[in-house]
């Protein structure tokens, strides 16, 4: 009885012939759960359209806007190439964020992000808080994310500077270090754990609601580069 050889090619084009089948019945099944979510959305705008109720109309309008995210993200997954759908590879990391998880508001949302990556540190594993890392600076990337230019007079709209002293921090310069204070005046901030930061964001911007992107900037910074920031390892 002969035996037959199959070379790297036969192999490979074997391989490419199951995976052309496979992705055919993927496509087909995301085609059916498309189908099936654009019936739910027009079932729900008929209910609209027969219940005009504000309220229901705003919480039918936020399932439309999860609804079409899930089929967005299904999509992407299914018509990635295979090479990075079958990878644990930054690009499908980018991809696992939809806009709906990113934003908040209409904005970006830093705290979300940063609780991201709070959720990796958790891990053992550095390489999965680098990759999450890595995907927040892609995210920033892709939405435009970035800080503004610098305002020279750190003075917070709708206060005075009077309503922005310190008068605590006043008190200590006064008694320590009492010459500072013929030249500059401590501005209070909240003191919500974020002073450092919400103190960079009004020295630089005049205003403290840039603090938790300053503060993801520096958390990405501090992880991408830990050897420069973490002697111990």
């Amino acid at each position: 009885m002969s035996r037959t050889t199959l070379t790297a090619a036969d192999q490979l084009n074997c391989f490419s012939g199951r995976h052309d089948i496979i992705t055919n019945i993927t496509f087909q099944k995301i085609l059916m759960v498309a189908a099936a979510a654009v019936v739910v959305v027009v079932e729900i705008v008929v209910v609209v359209i027969i219940v005009k109720e504000v309220v229901v109309v705003e919480k039918v309008v936020e399932v439309v806007v999860v609804v079409v995210e899930l089929v967005i993200i299904v999509l992407e997954v299914a018509l990635r190439p295979p090479d990075l759908r079958a990878t644990g590879g930054l690009e499908r990391q980018r991809s696992d964020v939809c806009r709906f998880c990113a934003f908040e508001g209409g904005q970006f949302s830093s705290h979300k992000a940063l609780e991201r990556l709070n959720t990796a540190a958790s891990s053992t594993d550095v390489e999965v808080l680098l990759n999450a890392s890595r995907s927040e600076k892609l995210l920033m990337e892709t939405y435009g994310v970035h800080l503004p230019d610098t305002q020279p007079d750190p003075v917070q709209s709708g206060q005075s500077a009077d309503d922005q002293v310190d008068p605590i921090a006043l008190q200590i310069l006064g008694k320590y270090h009492p010459v500072i204070n013929e030249t500059h005046v401590p501005i209070r901030v909240a003191g919500d754990g974020n002073c450092l930061f919400r103190a960079v964001s009004l020295a630089l911007y005049g205003t403290e609601e840039f603090h938790d992107t300053i503060r993801l900037l520096s958390a990405i910074e501090m992880i991408e580069n830990r050897p420069h920031y973490d002697y111990e390892h």
